[in-house]
């Protein structure tokens, strides 16, 4: 049962199937139609602009990072199959070395996500209270590193995008992601409302933020990331059930855009507290720093 590799041209490997560049360049260009490659750039550019125009402090300059190792990790990947999928290489096996190479990248990119949750709840957390979800956020880094080691060794080994393998690694360094965003999402409610009952924070400004747009966001990733988990473990079991084996796509494209969802989130939070000429420690936080949003 399970994915059968044949080889990069097969339709379940995602690699060459239907693909038939004439040249390098006509095969990069032809690449910026996949919905990934294209969702890195974009994301790169709107962040980018954002955080030379009103970003401060680590939090955005860790989004505006991971989304720039995202792209280079898009533009290794997709330069990639642009010449592999040439027609003068479409019938040559070799190991594709660069399959792996993206693995750092991946693990930088996509990890970011639990740490800048962490960092958001850091902002309203007690010192000896936030230990465990610190540890919980490392710990679960341990083995999303392994899987996509493991995930990118196959990948390069076989010299294809997806293997039986590689959907396996996917549903545990996701599965891994999921319980360390939860980890902080239920701190950051936790968190929020113990320090609302106790009359630290306005619900009118801090308060109504998180309760209304972050509580929001951080269920949205949580809900992709454990769906998406969930499915890519489920779909290697489906056998050859083509129809289901497509069902984590809209969750793996969601989740690539992660990022410019909390870059969107936090600038709605950036204009929240200026409305109210609040301080706050979420932007330019070096991360100990306060400032006043003016």
């Amino acid at each position: 049962m399970g994915l059968e590799i044949i080889d990069k041209n097969s339709p379940e490997t995602n690699t060459c199937y239907n693909k038939n560049y004439t040249s390098f360049y006509q095969g990069v260009n032809e690449e910026f139609r996949d919905t990934f490659f294209f969702a890195y750039i974009i994301q790169f550019m709107i962040i980018a602009l954002i955080y030379f125009n009103m970003g401060k402090g680590i939090y955005w300059k860790v989004l505006l990072y991971a989304s720039l190792i995202g792209l280079l990790g898009g533009i290794i990947e997709h330069c990639t199959l642009a010449y592999i999928c040439e027609a003068s290489q479409k019938e040559k096996k070799t190991r594709v070395f660069t399959f792996f190479i993206c693995e750092f990248f991946w693990i930088v990119g996509e990890y970011s996500i639990p740490y800048l949750n962490l960092l958001k709840m850091e902002t309203i957390a007690e010192r000896k209270s936030k230990r465990t979800i610190e540890w919980i956020v490392y710990f679960f880094f341990i083995p999303f590193v392994i899987a996509r080691l493991i995930d990118g060794y196959d990948r390069m080994m076989e010299g294809v995008l997806n293997t039986k393998i590689s959907e396996r690694c996917h549903g545990v360094a996701y599965g891994s992601i999921a319980i360390a965003d939860i980890s902080c999402t239920i701190g950051i409610i936790y968190f929020i409302n113990k320090k609302i009952n106790r009359g630290l924070i306005s619900y009118t400004t801090l308060g109504k933020y998180f309760m209304n747009s972050s509580y929001t966001t951080l269920i949205l990733v949580d809900i992709v990331s454990v769906f998406l988990s969930i499915l890519y473990l489920v779909t290697t079991l489906s056998g050859s059930d083509s129809d289901f084996s497509s069902s984590p796509m809209p969750f793996h494209c969601l989740k690539t855009d992660f990022l410019l969802i909390l870059a969107v989130d936090a600038m709605i939070f950036r204009g929240d507290i200026k409305n109210v000429n609040s301080k706050s420690t979420y932007f330019d936080n070096s991360h100990f720093q306060t400032i006043t949003n003016k």
